[in-house]
């Protein structure tokens, strides 16, 4: 993660804008430095990226609804050494993939693990270098070149 704050406190930022505009994200895209969001409000998709360095800044505990469900999130995240990738909420929870010990990751949480901060039945297992896209094995191919 090249943040300088845990995805707990991001997470929760991001979640008090959605709150606030009163959107549900379809699809959270971890970019580093910002974060790529898309929802759609009256069937009309729309995306927008948000600087993690001019997120709004809260001392207080998380207010909205997205704000409490990111920042339960992103504790798990924290706790779990997960750099995210990407986000996709889902209607009994979240698909998560990015990376964790170095490896390719993908896991659904349901809202209950997430709350909880523990993960049962509802993990995927890591995927392993071998089970790669076409595409990322080109990439990886050409990172390994250069």
């Amino acid at each position: 993660m090249a943040e300088t704050h845990p995805y707990a406190v991001t997470l929760q930022q991001l979640g008090s804008i959605f709150d606030k505009e009163g959107v549900e994200p379809e699809d959270i895209a971890d970019h580093d430095t910002f974060f790529a969001v898309s929802w759609s409000v009256a069937g009309n998709r729309r995306e927008e990226c948000f600087n993690k360095a001019s997120l709004p800044r809260s001392t207080s505990p998380a207010a909205g609804e997205w704000a409490s469900r990111l920042r339960a999130l992103g504790r798990l995240l924290d706790r779990r050494a997960i750099d995210v990738a990407r986000i996709v909420p889902t209607d009994g929870g979240v698909v998560i993939s990015g990376a964790r010990w170095g490896k390719y990751f993908t896991a659904r949480y349901s809202a209950e693990e997430v709350v909880a901060g523990q993960v049962t039945t509802m993990t995927i297992p890591a995927f392993t270098d071998t089970v790669l896209t076409p595409l990322q094995r080109r990439l990886q191919q050409m990172s390994r070149t250069n």
